[in-house]
């Protein structure tokens, strides 16, 4: 792969950084997408060579909404 094709991943996937443990086969990527279909693509051309655990995570204003619509949801 080259560095472009590292550096790109994907239409809808944008990279904001990669740390690579290169002994343990490990690292950590952050991306940015609304897209988690498009992240798991790029993820996986890496599976052969790291272990990986993809965890999608919300912002703050994300989170509470979410946080608000269970509240909702069990107490309706």
């Amino acid at each position: 792969m080259s560095p472009q094709e590292r550096g790109n991943a994907g239409e809808g996937v944008k990279i904001i950084g990669r740390w690579g443990d290169v002994a343990a086969r490990t690292g950590v990527a952050i991306f940015e997408s609304n897209d988690l279909a498009a992240v798991q693509r790029y993820v996986g051309q890496w599976s052969a060579y790291k272990d990986i655990t993809l965890v999608p995570v919300l912002d703050d204003e994300e989170s509470a909404a979410v946080a608000r619509q269970i509240v909702a949801d069990n107490n309706g």
